[in-house]
């Protein structure tokens, strides 16, 4: 039963609770811009890593060391997806 209340009051505060929706401050377009920069950089590097490790695929695969460079594309595709989803990881942690 105090299991049941508590639910009961837990919606209630939920429902009274205020839900504001984030705003920009004014005068931060132009950091804003530099975090979609830093982004765009971030992304074409990761393109470039995936690239430099294919290559470095390549040439290995006839001395039998891919294995050390199939570690660095699960590295370099784990820095991707970090990148990727850093502003939800952010609205995550200040939820």
């Amino acid at each position: 039963m105090s299991t049941f209340l508590a639910a009961q009051v837990s919606v209630a505060v939920r429902a009274q609770a205020p839900d504001p929706s984030p705003v920009a401050p004014p005068g931060s377009s132009s950091f804003l811009d530099l975090l979609n920069w830093a982004l765009w950089i971030v992304m074409g590097l990761g393109v470039l890593g995936f690239l430099i490790c294919a290559g470095a695929l390549m040439v290995q695969h006839s001395h039998g060391t891919m294995a050390k460079h199939g570690g660095n594309i699960a590295l370099v595709a784990i820095g991707c997806i970090v990148a990727a989803s850093a502003s939800g990881m952010v609205n995550l942690l200040m939820a």
